[in-house]
C-alpha cells in the first residue's frame, strides 16, 4: 500500500492521475532502497513527482521481510520493486518514469558496483531509463530516507 508523506494510505495510480491533472511540467522518478534491522529487511520504494523550479511530491511504499544478507539478492530485489512499480504505471495509462534511479554505488570502490551492469540491463529489458548513485538519483535518495525512519 502506497502512502504520502504524512501517513495517508493511497491508490497509487488514482493518486497519480490526480496530480498530474493538477500539476503541469512533471518529471516522475521511481527508485527503492532497503535496510537490515534485527530479523527483518526493509524495502521502500518511492515515486517522486517532481516540478522544476516548484518542488517536488513523493508518495512510498515500505515492505518488511524476512531478514536478507546477500547484498546482490537485496539490490535486484531493489531494482524488481522499482520496475513493478513503473510497469504498474504504463499498464494503467500514467506517463512511464523518467529515470528508475537505483541505489547503486558507480564507483569500483564499493560493493554494490558489482550488481550496477545486473540491474542496469534489467531495467533496460523492461524497457526503462535509469541512473545509479553517481547520477543524481533522486528517488533513490528518498527512499533511503524512507527505509532509514
Amino acid at each position: 500500500m502506497f502512502k504520502t508523506i504524512n501517513g495517508k494510505n493511497i491508490d497509487l495510480v488514482t493518486h497519480i492521475k490526480e496530480y498530474l491533472k493538477a500539476h503541469t511540467d512533471v518529471h516522475i522518478y521511481v527508485g527503492s532502497d532497503s535496510q537490515n534491522k534485527a530479523n527483518t529487511t526493509t524495502y521502500v520504494t518511492t515515486v517522486v513527482l517532481y516540478s522544476p523550479g516548484k518542488g517536488g511530491h513523493l508518495v512510498y511504499n515500505k515492505t518488511k521481510l524476512d531478514r536478507e544478507n546477500n547484498k546482490r539478492t537485496r539490490l535486484i530485489k531493489e531494482t524488481m520493486l522499482s520496475i513493478e512499480t513503473a510497469n504498474i504505471m504504463i499498464e494503467n495509462m500514467l506517463p512511464a518514469p523518467e529515470f528508475i534511479d537505483l541505489d547503486i554505488n558507480g564507483n569500483k570502490r564499493f560493493k554494490s558496483y558489482n550488481y550496477l551492469e545486473e540491474a542496469m540491463n534489467m531495467v533496460y529489458a523492461y524497457g526503462f531509463k535509469c541512473r545509479n548513485k553517481t547520477n543524481g538519483q533522486v528517488a533513490a535518495h528518498c527512499a533511503d530516507w524512507f527505509v532509514r525512519n
